[in-house]
């Protein structure tokens, strides 16, 4: 583990590291077969310019817990204090699943839920790929953003709907991330959504 240095950053670096360390965090509770993905975000740490703040990125550690059906809820402190980033996840199902496809993430966000596809192979942060959601009969097709350094696609705001009738009507989820003339496609299972959103809401109260 590296020390953690006491630095002052500016709030977008701050984020930044968050999410870096929240990815790292994320590859891990998956266990061996999502090892990449936990490489691919401490080497987004590496590539951080400023000395202090590669430091403080590699020095983070997230926590994770067992839900269940798999779903698992994970703790990310947050460089500039406060409430830890709370999230739950589901490893994609790797016999449906593209290889650079790693799962869903839902987190806490400080007004609503954020609803995130965590890919192995990072993608350029410019990006806004075109996303297909398919929960059994029900399609939706949103314009997303890439969240550096690149693991995690963030839906919009309304993309926390589907997870109230569509996910939990049906036992699996489809989606579908088309960027720079590829696709990436990947399913995720829904059992057991309806318990791990109240769990996770009730350990990440919105202010």
């Amino acid at each position: 583990m590296w020390p953690i240095p006491s630095l002052r950053l500016p709030r977008r670096s701050l984020f930044g590291l968050a999410l870096c360390a929240e990815c790292t965090a994320f590859a891990m509770a998956l266990g061996p077969r999502f090892s990449a993905a936990a490489n691919s975000s401490l080497e987004a740490c590496q590539t951080i310019q400023d000395n202090a703040a590669r430091l403080f990125c590699l020095g983070i550690a997230g926590s994770d817990t067992t839900l269940n059906d798999s779903w698992r809820m994970i703790r990310t402190p947050r460089p500039a204090g406060g409430r830890d980033v709370v999230s739950i996840m589901k490893a994609a199902d790797i016999t449906e699943s593209d290889p650079d496809f790693a799962g869903l993430m839902l987190r806490c966000s400080d007004t609503s839920t954020e609803v995130l596809i965590v890919l192995l192979r990072p993608l350029l942060p410019h990006e806004q790929p075109s996303v297909v959601v398919e929960a059994g009969t029900a399609r939706a097709q949103f314009t997303a953003n890439v969240v550096p350094p690149g693991a995690l696609v963030l839906l919009p705001p309304e993309a926390i709907e589907l997870t109230t009738e569509p996910w939990q009507a049906t036992s699996k989820l489809a989606i579908t991330i088309e960027h720079e003339h590829t696709s990436i496609h990947g399913v995720v299972g829904l059992t057991g959504v309806t318990q791990a959103l109240q769990a996770l809401r009730s350990n990440c109260p919105m202010s």
